[in-house]
């Protein structure tokens, strides 16, 4: 989930040491009709790890993804429609009011990537080497929040062989 984080943005995100969810590729975001509708106005200027500028149509394609796959919308079941209200704004409407559709969305299963290509995402470090035993993710030079402080982050898988005790 940690690597998951580290690449794709969502709707909302947590940071360390905060409580409540923070915006990610949502600006804000406010509800109305006692938490059933919830609009999320977006973030323009964003863009893909492989440079394409994020369109609120990408956006809207992700989480309509997102929506539709099994694996992934097991806490949005009552989520009954998501559209564009106007460019920029995303709205989501719900069957039954949800206080904490936020929080649910900062989850890392409601990261959202690239539409047409998933390993393409939009958080703070790109996927730039990926071998069955080695990851290297570097970070994003198009991200918009805070950068971080590492430059490059590698993950390599070793034997698994059970080691026997030396005695």
């Amino acid at each position: 989930q940690h690597i998951i984080c580290a690449v794709h943005a969502g709707l909302t995100r947590y940071t360390p040491g905060q409580p409540h969810p923070v915006p990610d590729l949502a600006h804000h975001w406010e509800t109305h009709d006692n938490n059933r509708r919830w609009r999320f106005y977006l973030r323009s200027g964003a863009h893909w790890h492989n440079g394409q500028a994020i369109s609120d149509e990408d956006i809207l394609a992700g989480v309509q993804q997102l929506l539709a796959d099994p694996a992934r919308n097991a806490g949005l079941k009552h989520v009954h429609q998501v559209s564009l209200a106007a460019p920029w704004c995303l709205d989501i409407t719900l069957h039954a009011a949800d206080a904490m559709l936020a929080h649910r969305l900062a989850h890392h299963v409601c990261r959202l990537p690239h539409p047409q290509q998933p390993e393409i995402g939009a958080g703070p470090f790109a996927i730039v080497r990926h071998h069955s035993h080695y990851l290297r993710l570097e970070r994003q030079p198009w991200y918009f929040a805070a950068h971080p402080l590492l430059h490059a982050i590698e993950f390599w898988r070793t034997s698994t062989g059970a080691q026997k005790p030396a005695w």
